[in-house]
């Protein structure tokens, strides 16, 4: 039987609403948001809140911060890439097993660097959990603390402290709520996040498994070369999930994409049902948005290759993107000084696709005073 091919609308903006970036497709809350995208990027402080706010109906000011630690329904941590993200606290344990073995090799080579033999290390563990018993603290004060006491010096012990949090034995906090910048502390995983349960021996393959289903469920359509640089895995450990996942996972051709596409087969009868928008729409999306970053391979499905160079920094992220009918046609800032937005156009848009830009960045104006309130010190 031959594979099936669907139009670069349908299958895109398919994809699109499952991300809840298509008009009418907003989601009920934050972690129904972080659980679909498998994890909001969050490498600047200020992007959760913008991914977050553009794919919502209505959420109060301060949820996300609840969501973190109030609710600590989701967790801050490193994963895909090595790069930090927000997650529901069940997916970040798929995340965290399938990718712990490649982020906690730049760990052992910082170790091997420094010279800290393996003796070394474990007495480094176990005094930094102990300083941590009370609460949560930041970064250089535990360094201090530990340095003071032993010959190891802060470098050793700032390596280490890296290590146990990319293990899942620490936690990172945030004890500010103003969105525009991060106060870091780190605390035990345990006290903050207690349903949290780190990797046994075995378990990587079935997390590997269930990242590619839960990317698949996300993003789908997708190439093999979007999942492999989103999970950033190799590429043949990708391919081996596919395989173990086998029917699970159809593939489907594009017109105009060279590549088959993969998507989830239980969701076959809903995208052949799915219809695009008839009339123009707009998203603004975040810096490092969750649906731009999520592709790599096909990423000329939102984006002209010709445009690559005004979308993307010179490190390849994506920076805040203005979208119309599914296509990335300029890119947007916010000065954090004044609450200011403006946006620059990749080309000339004119008419009535002006006017619907300018109203999504009304609509946005009107919420930042919301964001920009939440400035609350807390202590933990």
């Amino acid at each position: 039987m031959s594979t099936q091919e669907f139009s670069a609308a349908h299958a895109f903006t398919y994809a699109l609403r499952k991300q809840y970036v298509l008009p009418g497709s907003g989601a009920r809350s934050i972690e129904e948001i972080a659980r679909r995208l498998v994890g909001v990027h969050a490498a600047r402080a200020i992007t959760p809140y913008f991914a977050i706010d553009s794919r919502i109906d209505r959420h109060e000011p301060g949820d996300l911060h609840d969501a973190l630690h109030g609710r600590a329904t989701l967790i801050k941590a490193r994963c895909m890439r090595g790069t930090l993200h927000l997650l529901p606290i069940g997916t970040f344990g798929t995340a965290h097993n399938a990718t712990l073995a490649k982020r906690m090799g730049v760990c052992l080579g910082r170790y091997r660097k420094l010279g800290i033999g393996e003796r070394a290390v474990e007495v480094l563990k176990a005094d930094i959990l102990a300083s941590l018993d009370q609460g949560a603290e930041a970064s250089p004060a535990i360094e201090r603390l530990i340095s003071g006491r032993r010959a190891d010096g802060v470098e050793a012990v700032r390596a280490v402290l890296k290590g146990l949090w990319e293990e899942g034995a620490l936690c990172c906090v945030n004890a500010t709520r103003d969105f525009c910048r991060e106060q870091r502390l780190y605390g035990r995983m345990e006290r903050y996040y207690p349903e949290f349960a780190r990797e046994t021996a075995g378990e990587r393959r079935s997390s590997i498994r269930r990242l590619v289903r839960d990317y698949l469920a996300g993003y789908g359509p997708a190439m093999v070369g979007d999942l492999v640089w989103w999970s950033g895995l190799e590429k043949n450990t990708m391919v081996s999930a596919l395989d173990e996942l086998g029917d699970e996972v159809l593939t489907l051709r594009v017109r105009g994409f060279d590549e088959e596409f993969l998507l989830p087969c239980a969701e076959m009868d809903e995208f052949r049902a799915h219809t695009p928008p008839e009339d123009d729409w707009v998203a603004i999306l975040a810096h490092e948005d969750p649906s731009l970053k999520g592709y790599h391979a096909s990423r000329t499905r939102y984006v002209d290759a010709v445009h690559y160079t005004k979308l993307f920094n010179a490190i390849g992220e994506s920076l805040p993107a203005v979208m119309l009918n599914g296509r990335v046609i300029g890119t947007w800032s916010f000065d954090r000084a004044t609450a200011g937005l403006s946006w620059t156009p990749f080309f000339r848009i004119d008419g009535p696709a002006r006017a619907l830009i300018a109203t999504e960045f009304d609509k946005m104006r009107r919420r930042l005073p919301d964001l920009l309130g939440v400035t609350r010190q807390l202590s933990f």
